[in-house]
Formats: C-alpha cells, structure tokens, sequence
C-alpha cells in the first residue's frame, strides 16, 4: 500500500513539473499568439458561425490553447502533450492554482496555494490505487484504495498514524476476517501496530 502510494505521489509531482514547464513555453510570445489569435478569429469567425447555422460541425484543432485575461496575462490554458493532456487555471499573478491532467494511466486534480504549492489537495487515480490528499509543508491527511485495502494516513513531521482494513487470518484458522490494524510510524520506521482481535 505504501509502496503504490508512494509511485502515485512521484508520478503527480512529474505531472506537475511537465505542466510548469508547458506553461512556461504558452507564456513566452504569448502577446503576439494573442494578436495572431484576434487576428484569426476576426476573419474566420463568420465562416465559423456560418458553419453552426448550416449544422456543418465547426472546429478548431491545436495542441495548446491560451486564455489570457484585458491585460495579456495567461490565466488558463489547454493542453496536449505527448500522452499527457491537461487543463490548468491561473490566478492573476500568474501562479497555477488547479491542475487537470490525464495520461496513459493516471487522472489527478490538484487544487495548490501560490508559489510553493504547498499546502495542497490532490485527488487521483493511478490503474488500481485511488488516492485523495490534504497536504502543506509538514503534515498530511490522505485516504487511500489499493488493492481492494482502503487506509487512512496521517502525518506530522517524521511521526505517522495509518488505519486500514485488511484480510487477516486467526491462528488456526481457514478463514479470512475483515481487521482494522494500526500502525505508527517514526523516522520512516515502524514503532507499533495494533490489530484488533478478530470477532468471534
């Protein structure tokens, strides 16, 4: 559980790192693909409205797609990239604040504070893990579901608490019963694990 959770978390953080720089390469120019976009717009828009009356599909195809807000400045942006496509949303200094992004295997939503990133809430699906986390600079709270196994995480600092629901099976037993076990953590080490007693 740990392990795929942890695949999960550096999977968003390149997902992340990829978006920053594709917002970076839809920032620089962005004033004149601005103007060429007006320019367009103006002379196609007639052709583009006659094609809605006459019920003729009307499309525009691109890899990347900019808004910008009166004053030029980017505030949203779709996007292809390779397998990797995504929607992001800017606030007014220029700081992503939400992320979609979608590729071969992964599906993420990251709501983030400026500049840092941090704190941040990031909801995902990566093959069978499904994972939604509340984070900022030294704790964490996430919930998590791998492997048919739901868990819940909490941390602050280098000491954690996890709470999940696994199969286990008595001494002598044929049969498998639904556990809570707990387990805490310090320094990346386990300290404790408390399994209740199955029901008799």
């Amino acid at each position: 559980m740990t392990g795929e959770r942890d695949i999960l978390l550096d999977r968003i953080e390149r997902l992340e790192q990829r978006h920053a720089r594709v917002m970076r390469t839809l920032s620089v120019g962005g004033a004149t693909l601005g103007a060429i976009a007006v320019a367009w717009l103006a002379g196609a828009g007639d052709r583009v409205l006659a094609q809605g009356r006459t019920g003729a599909p009307a499309e525009i195809v691109a890899s990347s797609i900019k808004l910008v807000d009166a004053s030029g400045r980017p505030r949203a942006a779709f996007y292809v990239q390779g397998q990797s496509a995504g929607f992001a949303v800017s606030d007014p200094a220029g700081e992503t604040r939400l992320l979609l992004n979608v590729d071969e295997d992964t599906a993420k939503l990251a709501i983030v504070a400026p500049k840092t990133g941090i704190p941040r809430i990031v909801i995902a699906q990566s093959g069978g893990v499904q994972m939604v986390n509340l984070e900022d600079q030294t704790s964490a709270i996430g919930l998590a579901h791998s492997g048919g196994v739901p868990s819940i995480l909490v941390s602050s600092g280098k000491a954690s608490a996890r709470l999940r629901i696994d199969e286990t099976r008595a001494r002598g037993q044929t049969t498998t019963t639904l556990t809570p076990i707990l387990e805490l953590e310090r320094d990346g080490r386990t300290i404790a694990s408390l399994p209740a007693a199955p029901p008799r």
